[in-house]
């Protein structure tokens, strides 16, 4: 017997990207006009809502569009290559983790977060709320995405359910000193 369980995607609210974590971030980051977003190589989920989203944000602040690419490892000439020539006054990471290794970065140049640049991350992984400072983050329903995923396949098992779900969720910015406004 073929089993077949159709497509399922379960992801965060599209408009959430282009309505209102940018602008927060910018907002949060107090006056601040070079916001580089920074994206995984190569891009995938949804990697290209938040790169919409941004584009129409920065669009509609009036802010120029700085928008670079973060292959991993980060090594020291792509952080030069990719962060320091754009001259971002604010850095928005593909996740926390990728947020820790431009704070280590950051540092190593002396610069200081939030006092010079900004930095914010995604997945409000649990180190995130520690660094020094706290980092500004994005916190995903994880645990309701996989219990409606589960309740989906769990249908679709027993013969029942939509051959595509698609559901949307909220996320939640959570703001924290790392985006705190520029000091002069």
């Amino acid at each position: 017997m073929a089993w077949t369980i159709g497509i399922v995607c379960i992801g965060q609210e599209p408009s959430f990207f282009s309505a209102r974590y940018f602008r927060e971030v910018a907002a949060a980051a107090g006056g601040r006009r070079r916001i580089l977003l920074l994206l995984p190589y190569p891009m995938t989920g949804d990697y290209w809502e938040r790169r919409r989203g941004y584009e129409a944000s920065v669009a509609a602040l009036g802010l120029p569009r700085l928008v670079g690419s973060l292959p991993r490892p980060i090594t020291p000439a792509m952080f030069e290559r990719g962060v320091l020539l754009a001259a971002p006054d604010a850095l928005i990471a593909p996740s926390d983790q990728d947020a820790l290794a431009l704070l280590g970065r950051l540092r190593r140049h002396d610069i200081r977060v939030p006092e010079q640049i900004a930095l914010a991350g995604f997945d409000d992984e649990e180190f995130a709320a520690e660094l020094t400072p706290p980092l500004t983050t994005v916190a995903q329903p994880v645990a309701e995405m996989a219990r409606r995923a589960t309740a989906y396949l769990a249908e679709r098992l027993a013969g029942c359910g939509p051959a595509r779900y698609q559901e949307i969720l909220p996320n939640r910015l959570v703001l924290r000193e790392s985006t705190a406004p520029a000091r002069v």
